[in-house]
């Protein structure tokens, strides 16, 4: 019995572990634009879903790969949900959003653009591109990150933007938390704000230009004419490479609930679950075993 109870305990143990990592079948690559931004119905194809109620795309492994001009088009005020690797190329723009876009999820995302990786057409300076969390890798041969009027803000993220033009080009600008490179410069004609991000930035020319001014906080100052020869500072002043390293303690949060919520509630919902599973699979193992136990024990007295 206690050899069986212990195989048990195994199987379910490495089936919980297997779980969060079971592949998925490789999807067929999208050829042509992915225009989210006209649908107006929950809808899903290969490695993507909409959720037009939530205005949530999910993509998983999802690779676009088309000589169209746009990648994908989002609607407003929408969000997409990085699972798996994803990729877009595109032979123009890789992503273009009409207003406010987040980005968040635990996969990645690698955008190839001639022109543009991501660019948001907002016309009001109360919209903002966020990057939340995943792993982005921007290629271009202009921009990486472009908008004339909205923020934008990283917050959790990893991002990694190779540019010809400027690697982010845009209205204000906001450094939170997470890990960002760029190269080359950033372009902003409204401020920008470092608070608590690694970034570091690498140019041929001032790595940071900001119309309405540049703040430091929550992070060390680095500063030099490349990336070999930087040096710790106190302020900047317009050298060519910059590099900042947080000084922020980090706080991790929910993958379940969401960026309000600590990380450790997910550790104890895991430990919730795998003792709900043990309870079904070993209490009634239990009750038989103790109703077996009497069974035996009765017919021994009889005798």
């Amino acid at each position: 019995m206690l050899k069986k109870i212990t195989t048990i305990i195994l199987t379910a143990i490495m089936i919980c572990c297997c779980l969060p990592v079971a592949a998925s079948a490789k999807n067929t690559p999208l050829t042509s634009t992915l225009n989210i931004a006209a649908i107006n119905q929950n809808t899903k194809g290969s490695g993507y879903e909409w959720n037009n109620i939530d205005s949530v795309l999910t993509l998983s492994d999802c690779e676009i790969n088309t000589s169209d001009e746009y990648g994908l088009k989002l609607p407003a005020n929408s969000v997409v949900e990085l699972n798996g690797k994803n990729v877009i190329k595109a032979s123009s723009v890789g992503i273009h959003c009409l207003s406010s876009v987040t980005f968040s999820g635990s996969g990645s995302l690698t955008i190839i653009a001639e022109s543009i990786g991501i660019t948001c057409a907002s016309t009001s300076e109360k919209d903002t591109v966020r990057f939340r969390s995943g792993t982005i890798t921007i290629t271009s041969e202009g921009y990486g990150i472009y908008s004339e009027n909205a923020t934008l803000s990283f917050t959790g993220a990893e991002v990694n933007v190779s540019a010809k033009t400027n690697s982010l080009s845009g209205n204000n600008m906001q450094f939170v938390s997470g890990k960002i490179n760029l190269n080359p410069s950033v372009k902003a004609k409204g401020k920008v704000e470092f608070s608590g991000a690694n970034v570091e930035i690498t140019s041929d020319t001032s790595a940071v230009n900001a119309t309405r001014g540049i703040t430091f906080s929550g992070c060390n100052i680095s500063v030099g004419s490349n990336a070999d020869s930087l040096t710790e500072a106190d302020v900047y002043n317009g050298e060519n490479c910059l590099k900042l390293v947080s000084t922020v303690k980090e706080v991790h949060t929910s993958k379940i609930f969401g960026e309000n919520v600590p990380a450790f509630v997910d550790y104890i919902i895991f430990v919730l679950i795998i003792l709900m599973i043990a309870a079904v699979i070993f209490v009634p193992i239990y009750i038989k075993a103790q109703k077996t136990k009497k069974l035996t024990e009765m017919s021994k007295a009889k005798k």
